[in-house]
């Protein structure tokens, strides 16, 4: 009996141990819903003329905080390499954070035509193009 607690309790301590660390590399998001217009938007600029622009401006633009290859380089940056959280966002969804930021708490600022920015709809779509491909 003394052995099987023994062996229960170096167990738990074990998964004590590990559970935070899994935790820790899971990223979190906090990411504002797209209204319901942009949910569905599909993305016009697809071609390979777009997603080499699209490729341009991310490196340029979005690289900084979001690493060259996706993986989340800035404070809270949004991991766009991170299959699960691309299988979960439409075109649309990401076109929309891309224009108007990621809400009041986030530092993200939007890039879209009324922005600082002053970013076309068409270079938005072109860099929405490139952000699919950087997905593991």
């Amino acid at each position: 009996m003394r052995r099987l607690y023994k062996s229960l309790l170096s167990g738990l301590v074990l998964f004590s141990l590990a559970v935070p660390s899994v935790y820790a590399a899971t990223p979190e998001y906090t990411i504002e819903e797209a209204p319901g217009e942009y949910q569905s938007m599909e993305n016009p600029q697809t071609s390979a003329a777009d997603l080499k622009r699209g490729e341009y401006l991310y490196q340029n633009k979005c690289s900084e905080c979001h690493g060259e290859e996706g993986e989340g380089d800035g404070d809270g940056a949004v991991i766009f390499n991170d299959k699960a959280y691309m299988t979960e966002r439409t075109d649309g969804q990401l076109f929309y954070i891309a224009m108007e930021g990621n809400g009041e708490d986030a530092e993200m600022e939007g890039y879209g035509p009324e922005s600082d920015y002053g970013m076309s709809e068409k270079k938005l779509w072109q860099m929405v193009t490139y952000i699919r491909t950087l997905v593991k």
